[in-house]
């Protein structure tokens, strides 16, 4: 499975699941460049997030 985001508002619905207003929040992901900067905790926290999802649940969260 791919998580694609292509918008700051679209990361901002991310990090929701991924850590909450904190995340949302973090200046380390507030833009795509900062976002890219930091990409292996990026990673990391996404890897986190879907080892405890089903893949069925986290593809049908909606985009919003």
């Amino acid at each position: 499975m791919a998580i694609a985001v292509r918008t700051d508002d679209e990361w901002r619905r991310l990090a929701q699941h991924l850590g909450g207003d904190g995340l949302a929040g973090d200046p380390r992901f507030l833009t795509l460049a900062s976002r890219t900067l930091h990409e292996d905790e990026l990673g990391a926290l996404t890897e986190a997030w879907t080892r405890e999802c089903d893949a069925g649940d986290v593809e049908a969260e909606p985009p919003s």
